[in-house]
């Protein structure tokens, strides 16, 4: 269903008549596209603008409620970072982005040796790729820089995977966090169900294969993540998510 209200014109921006909580406490707010969140000064503040008009309570709202700063709601508020989202005029059947490196823990590995697309994009994002494919040199330096850091899991060869571990059961294996740093200062960090996928019962693989040239950012590695793709500003963005919620059997 639609929604309408009426905007006024004044000093140079848009204003529009809102309500806050229950009962409703009306504000004049600011229509801006450029913000990311709807706020307003609240009681008690000791640091805010001089504000002529009435301050909203939350302790006058039924419906206000305090949520934890490490809740889904509030770190989704902060965690969407973007990227520049590329195209290859010779090839446009494909979205590039551009990685400059992906740490391990602390250690920070060099993304090199990826055959990029024309617009300066060296991976490709494929939600119809599995694993995430990275050049040989850059996979033996993940692959060593991670078996360095796990804990709870004892090497075994798997055919066709790289880095197996076997594991007496999921609670016992500890990974290490990886974050791809993307151009732009968007750094993603990938938890351990985007980096390793289940091979067989009680043995886990790293989600990353090696080529000679070619890099993809597969979809075990988006998991978990809204990635939105906004064509005509050419950006991607990344927000971690919990999709499993609200899913039924």
């Amino acid at each position: 269903m639609d929604a309408e209200a009426p905007v006024t014109a004044d000093s140079g921006a848009y204003l529009v008549h809102v309500s806050l909580g229950t009962p409703a406490f009306p504000i004049v707010a600011i229509a801006d596209t450029g913000s990311d969140v709807i706020w307003t000064q609240c009681q008690p503040c000791a640091d805010c603008y001089t504000q002529t008009a009435p301050m909203f309570d939350p302790k006058s709202s039924t419906t206000y409620r305090e949520i934890s700063c490490s809740s889904e709601t509030c770190t989704s508020l902060t965690d969407e970072v973007s990227t520049p989202l590329l195209t290859d005029p010779r090839n446009p059947t494909f979205y590039f982005l551009r990685l400059d490196a992906i740490s391990v823990g602390t250690k920070k590995i060099a993304f090199t040796g990826a055959s990029g697309g024309g617009g300066g994009g060296n991976i490709i994002i494929d939600s119809g790729t599995t694993l995430t494919i990275v050049p040989k040199g850059v996979l033996s330096e993940l692959a060593d820089a991670v078996s360095s850091q796990v804990s709870g899991g004892t090497p075994v060869q798997v055919q066709g995977l790289d880095t197996c571990f076997e594991v007496e059961d999921s609670g016992s294996f500890e990974a290490p966090t990886l974050t791809m740093h993307f151009d732009g200062g968007a750094d993603v960090e990938l938890k351990t169900g985007n980096t390793f996928v289940e091979a067989e019962e009680n043995v886990v693989c790293l989600a990353f294969a090696g080529s000679a040239s070619l890099a993809i950012y597969g979809n075990v590695a988006q998991q978990n993540f809204r990635v939105g793709y906004d064509l005509k500003g050419e950006t991607l963005s990344f927000e971690p998510a919990d999709c499993t919620a609200g899913s039924s059997a």
